[in-house]
């Protein structure tokens, strides 16, 4: 784990935002990204996750977290899978109901407010950069579908047994939304640690350049600490 000061600073911010318009990110990135990222965010995740755990996977895709979170959790905890996109949904959903009992899986996307947004799906087949859109955001785009929005402090009022303890998110730069959403969960006692990957980019072209320093704002008011397993994936913790 490490602090990186500067990372949603305004000047990093700003660095990056440089970076990004002059073509220089794409050199610059592999050189930021550990090789080894993926397992390090893999480990520190399921090293998380206790036995009778509750766990969120927001942005489930296929559901790679999704079932090494279920077996880590075991049968007396619960795995809560949000993926919206019509394509990969129904992956997800076989494989859960396949795998384990232990699994919800749910075709909503978590946001900030009840809705019905346009869904981006991308040219690669995978899905995982598949996204979300804002109100009107990137309706005129080819391949896009409409998809529920829900808010998680909503989800959790519904189903207060599936109230969470660790919540994985990967949204494609949606991922201040989900946050804003989550604002009542956040101070509960019972969540204690939350794993997000920033998307920087995904987020400054949504006109949200400043989202990630609003997040670790977000974080540090409900009492979590920071940390950053590489130069995206950031780890909140309540401390113990």
């Amino acid at each position: 784990m490490k602090p990186y000061p500067l990372m949603t600073h305004p000047i990093g911010l700003t660095l990056r935002t440089l970076a990004r318009k002059s073509g220089l990110i794409g050199l610059v990135a592999p050189l930021l990204k550990s090789h080894t990222y993926e397992e390090a965010f893999s480990r520190a995740l399921l090293d998380e996750a206790r036995t009778g755990d509750c766990v969120w996977d927001v942005g489930a895709n296929v559901g790679y977290y999704t079932l090494q979170l279920s077996d880590r959790v075991g049968s007396r905890g619960r795995i809560v899978a949000f993926e919206p996109s019509p394509r990969t949904f129904p992956k997800l959903d076989a494989a859960c109901r396949a795998a384990s009992t232990n699994i919800t899986p749910l075709r909503y996307a978590l946001g900030s407010k009840r809705a019905k947004l346009p869904f981006i799906l991308s040219g690669d087949e995978s899905g995982v950069t598949d996204q979300i859109g804002g109100d009107g955001e990137l309706v005129q785009a080819a391949n896009v579908v409409e998809v529920e929005v829900m808010q998680g402090d909503e989800f959790v009022r519904l189903r207060p047994e599936l109230a969470p303890n660790v919540i994985k998110i990967d949204v494609e730069g949606f991922e201040d939304d989900v946050l804003a959403g989550l604002e009542e969960t956040l101070g509960t006692a019972s969540l204690r640690a939350l794993f997000v990957e920033i998307h920087f980019g995904a987020l400054e072209k949504r006109g949200k350049g400043q989202a990630p320093q609003s997040i670790v704002e977000l974080f540090r008011n409900a009492g979590f600490t920071i940390a950053w397993l590489d130069h995206s994936h950031l780890v909140a913790r309540k401390p113990a």
